[in-house]
C-alpha cells in the first residue's frame, strides 16, 4: 500500500464563485498530484507493472491487475456531505487516474475498470491522503 499525504485544502462545492477561480484551483491541484505521483518511485513501478501485465485478447488489450484507490479528506470542523465530498474530490480523482492512463482524454481515465475508488473523511489538520493498493482483477 502506498500512502501519499498532501497539504491541499478543498473548497466546498456549495461555495459560489466565478468558474475561472474554480478552474485555476483544480488545475493547481492536478499539477501538484501529477508531480507527486511522477516523483514517487513506488507509484511509477505500479504504473509500469500495470501495462507489463496486459494480455491481448481478440485484438483488445485486457488488463490483468487493478488498483484500489482510497481518497481521504482530513479536515477540522463539520464534515462534507457524501455528495459534496465526491464532487470536491473530482479533480483529485481525475488527476490520480490520469497518471496511470495519460494517453486518454482529460477526465476519461477514471472510468477504467481497473480502478476501485473509495472516499473517506477523518478529523484532524487539513489535507488529502491518497492510498493506492494493488489488487487482482
Amino acid at each position: 500500500m502506498i500512502e501519499i499525504i498532501l497539504p491541499i485544502r478543498l473548497q466546498s462545492p456549495n461555495v459560489k464563485e466565478h468558474w475561472t477561480k474554480t478552474y485555476k484551483r483544480n488545475k493547481r491541484v492536478a499539477q501538484v498530484i501529477g508531480f507527486t505521483l511522477w516523483t514517487n518511485s513506488e507509484v511509477c513501478r505500479l504504473r509500469d507493472k500495470l501495462f507489463s501485465d496486459t494480455k491481448v485478447v481478440k485484438d483488445k488489450t485486457k488488463l490483468t491487475g487493478g488498483f484500489k484507490i482510497r481518497i481521504q479528506l482530513i479536515k477540522l470542523g463539520r464534515p462534507f456531505d457524501y455528495d459534496n465530498m465526491v464532487f470536491a474530490f473530482k479533480a483529485i480523482r481525475d488527476s490520480t487516474c490520469a497518471f496511470f492512463f495519460p494517453h486518454l482524454a482529460a477526465g476519461q481515465a477514471d472510468c477504467q475498470a481497473c480502478f476501485d475508488i473509495d472516499y473517506l473523511q477523518e478529523k484532524g489538520g487539513s489535507g488529502i491522503k491518497i492510498l493506492i493498493t494493488e489488487v487482482p482483477i
